[in-house]
């Protein structure tokens, strides 16, 4: 993880939990960089997980970690209707045990 390699008195003190597939790749978007004259890249960030991609899962790498040292063995969110947030949360809350 990015973050304990660069502050490395971070790792052990910061719960936290892998979810996702790191690094993302980015993709340049051959079509559009010919349609713009120029070079148009894109990153992945889809990619971030085989069960849910987006940026969602990152932060949740910390917050279910979190529940998950405290002994917690559920979790409770909010969202408007169809929230990736609430979804993700459900997909990796129960991927890790949590209700």
């Amino acid at each position: 993880m990015e973050l304990f390699r660069r502050f490395p008195a971070l790792e052990g003190k910061i719960p936290w939990v892998q979810l996702v597939d790191l690094p993302t790749p980015v993709q340049r978007l051959d079509h559009f960089s010919e349609k713009v004259g120029g070079n148009v890249w894109v990153k992945r960030d889809d990619l971030t997980s085989s069960v849910y991609g987006g940026n969602k899962p990152r932060k949740l790498e910390f917050l279910l970690a979190q529940a998950k040292s405290k002994g917690k063995s559920a979790v409770a969110t909010g969202g408007g209707i169809g929230s990736n947030h609430c979804l993700a949360t459900a997909i990796f809350g129960k991927q890790l045990g949590l209700k």
